[in-house]
């Protein structure tokens, strides 16, 4: 198994090739959610940043958003990889929890998510 460091490394190298899969130890179930689901939201902002939407949106999917650290960056980087794919009332569902839910989300999250919304 890759070390973590590695793994988010190589996610946003972009002198490799993209992703392929969402890597196994964010799915594993005999690691502690918490873990899990920040490690997932480390993942899919990298690899997002390389427009990588699909692993994205599926390593985001797995893990439930109550459980990251920012869940701001969260709905954020879900509705841009929705977005991106053309899954417009997915994106419209994570950019009104965006709005709604998260109080200290980012302006710049703000901002953006509505000019997605629009």
């Amino acid at each position: 198994m890759k070390s973590i460091l590695l793994l988010l490394k190589e996610a946003g190298d972009i002198t490799l090739p993209v992703p392929k899969e969402v890597p196994s130890l964010l799915k594993d179930p005999k690691q502690p959610e918490f873990f899990r689901a920040n490690l997932a939201l480390a993942f899919a902002k990298a690899i997002s940043s390389r427009r990588v939407y699909e692993e994205a949106l599926e390593a985001l999917k797995a893990v439930r958003p109550e459980k990251v650290a920012d869940p701001s960056a969260y709905f954020f980087h879900k509705a841009v990889a929705e977005h991106a794919l053309m899954k417009r009332d997915d994106a419209s569902q994570s950019i009104v929890r965006l709005l709604d839910d998260v109080a200290d989300a980012p302006d710049r999250y703000k901002m953006v998510a509505t000019l997605m919304f629009f």
